[in-house]
């Protein structure tokens, strides 16, 4: 596979994707007529999710491409009229077409995460958001370094271009919607706008702004990040240095990320994750998962081997030879009690041999694969539990919540759409059944 012609992958341009896609998942979380004035950021951040479900793979029909766009918030219409023809327009996917020009199959030139965000800068600007929202936007991203002043905040703005009404307009569409968020430091008398994004940012830094807190709540709070430092991914039943109240608070605070899978029976189990992993357990130097993908394996993986009825000895050892073979498994369960992985298409699910009961993963995605398991050789995220050992009594997990919905929704759940959730995995496995790649 490669790269869209001509497109080089520009630092900048991934920092800035990270921010949009970033903010875009925040804003999901609104109601729609809340949110109306961010489009270009909800355009280009759907587009981003699809893209990173559908990199790595091969041409694929525009009727199974519909269930992934789904889950990923994309209605037919707007996939059909607005994101597949701004893709195929920027070079970013490569339409196959029959002579009366109707769409047969797509595929998409991205390669890794970086690539992802990159392209959703470029959608981001074709989409021309208006001046407020490249403000509220601008506002995010400053006081990701730290916290600023409103006179400083809208400097910047005005310096990449803005009026001041303008610059005025996206710092209140910003603190509207909660990317930006104002205290008053009575120390210099003066408010100072931030946004609990800050914390993925650099670990030290965090660490240091727990200086602001109460002494017991300091330390409970720098135990924590020290435990989930050490052990990236820690299930919440299994965290020793807080009660489940503070690690609640440093959720909701940004200072701790979680993950969530549901299972079908509505059983979930919540995993644990410094901000970004920073400096620790990754393959590369730094790698954000900004597409939650790689938490995604790593809390399906706990989740077998923690809370599932057939428990995961080894997943470390099943992940190695998932990677290595490209195949791993040998049971029913897998077939009947899976899905998340398989709807950002990391694996695939397919019997063992034809007209088999029983089931095994096949790898698409070997770059979220191996980053997993480097975090989870890094540190004791998966201790051994009870039950076979062979690595057949697999994953039972529906349902993946990301971080940031984990953070803004914490305490908050939907309600349980069994049927739904089949029918919409059971058209992501048909793409995969007949769908080359």
């Amino acid at each position: 596979m490669t790269r869209a012609p001509g497109i080089a992958i520009d630092s900048k341009e991934v920092e800035r994707g990270r921010w949009i896609f970033s903010a875009w998942k925040h804003l999901r979380t609104f109601q729609a007529d809340q949110a109306v004035r961010f489009e270009a950021t909800a355009l280009a951040g759907r587009a981003a999710d699809l893209l990173g479900r559908l990199r790595g793979l091969q041409t694929y029909s525009p009727i199974h491409i519909a269930p992934l766009a789904k889950d990923a918030g994309i209605t037919g219409r707007e996939l059909r009229d607005t994101l597949i023809p701004n893709l195929e327009a920027l070079n970013i996917v490569q339409a196959d077409r029959d002579s009366a020009g109707r769409l047969r199959g797509l595929r998409a030139l991205v390669l890794g995460e970086d690539d992802v965000m990159a392209q959703a800068v470029r959608l981001w600007e074709h989409f021309d958001p208006d001046p407020a929202e490249r403000g509220a936007i601008l506002c995010l991203r400053e006081v990701a370094t730290l916290p600023r002043t409103q006179q400083e905040i809208l400097a910047v703005s005005q310096d990449a271009g803005l009026s001041e009404p303008e610059a005025r307009l996206g710092l209140e569409l910003a603190e509207g919607h909660a990317l930006v968020r104002r205290t008053h430091v009575a120390d210099f008398d003066e408010d100072f706008l931030y946004n609990d994004f800050l914390w993925g940012e650099d670990i030290q830094r965090t660490t240091k702004a727990l200086a602001a807190l109460p002494s017991d709540m300091r330390e409970a709070m720098r135990s924590l990040l020290a435990e989930l430092h050490q052990n990236e991914g820690r299930p919440l039943k299994a965290i020793e240095s807080a009660s489940s109240d503070v690690v609640n608070l440093a959720v909701a605070g940004g200072l701790v990320e979680r993950a969530e899978i549901t299972t079908t029976t509505g059983s979930t189990g919540s995993f644990h994750f410094t901000p970004r992993f920073k400096g620790f357990g990754i393959s590369s130097e730094d790698v954000p998962d900004v597409l939650d993908q790689i938490r995604l394996v790593i809390a399906s993986f706990g989740f077998a081997t923690h809370y599932a009825q057939y428990r995961l000895r080894n997943p470390e050892t099943f992940l190695e030879s998932l990677i290595d073979r490209g195949y791993a498994g040998n049971a029913t369960p897998i077939r009947t009690d899976y899905g998340a992985l398989e709807k950002q298409k990391i694996v695939n699910v397919q019997p063992v041999s034809e007209g088999s009961s029983r089931y095994q993963f096949v790898a698409l995605k070997k770059d979220s694969l191996v980053a997993a398991l480097d975090t989870m050789r890094a540190g004791s995220l998966l201790r051994p539990g009870s039950g076979p050992g062979t690595g057949t009594g697999l994953l039972q997990p529906r349902e993946f919540t990301d971080p940031v919905a984990a953070r803004l929704r914490l305490g908050q759940r939907a309600e349980q759409t069994p049927q739904y959730q089949e029918t919409l995995l059971a058209a992501v496995r048909d793409a995969a059944q007949r769908d080359r790649f």
